[in-house]
């Protein structure tokens, strides 16, 4: 679980960043 979602949180931040 913690890996997952650690790996899902850092997708978001990546789009988030891309998106600005």
């Amino acid at each position: 679980m913690g890996l997952e979602a650690h790996k899902i949180l850092s997708g978001i931040e990546e789009e988030m960043k891309e998106r600005g």
